[in-house]
């Protein structure tokens, strides 16, 4: 035990450590430069991303088919809300189900129940969709 004491609080422990130490020192300045690479590279793809972004802002046709695009669509809820208002049990689409529960939906029998989607339903539910498209296409965006 003295003699293994001696020799690594002498100089060739001295030595021993060091290495161990310059080795880790190693390891974590790789792990560094690793990181600082890859946010090089992410910073690299976000300003392309940005200056492509800017490119596309200014460029005239691409605001034309946006405000092109809105308008049509904006129409057609428009005439879908207002059509399916004045007849909202107007049917789109009859699907059959069953009203026995998820056994005899399985494996059949029970009796048969009919569910049917009306224009009612689309009105309702195409409020959430015309505020998502008026979101994107009417809404400016932040300048870079």
């Amino acid at each position: 035990m003295s003699i293994l004491t001696s020799l690594l609080s002498g100089p060739a422990g001295a030595t021993a450590l060091g290495a161990v130490l310059k080795l880790f020192n190693t390891w974590v300045q790789g792990r560094i430069e690793k990181q600082q690479m890859e946010a090089a590279r992410e910073e690299k793809i976000l300003n392309t991303w940005a200056r492509s972004q800017t490119a596309i802002s200014k460029d005239r046709q691409s605001k034309t088919t946006r405000r092109w695009v809105f308008w049509m669509l904006t129409a057609t809820y428009c005439f879908v809300f207002v059509w399916f208002t004045l007849y909202p049990e107007t049917p789109i689409i009859t699907v059959g189900g069953h009203s026995a529960g998820w056994v005899t939906a399985i494996f059949g029998g029970g009796t048969e129940k009919l569910i049917t989607i009306t224009g009612g339903h689309v009105v309702v539910a195409g409020l959430e969709l015309m505020f998502m498209v008026i979101g994107f296409f009417a809404m400016p965006s932040r300048r870079r």
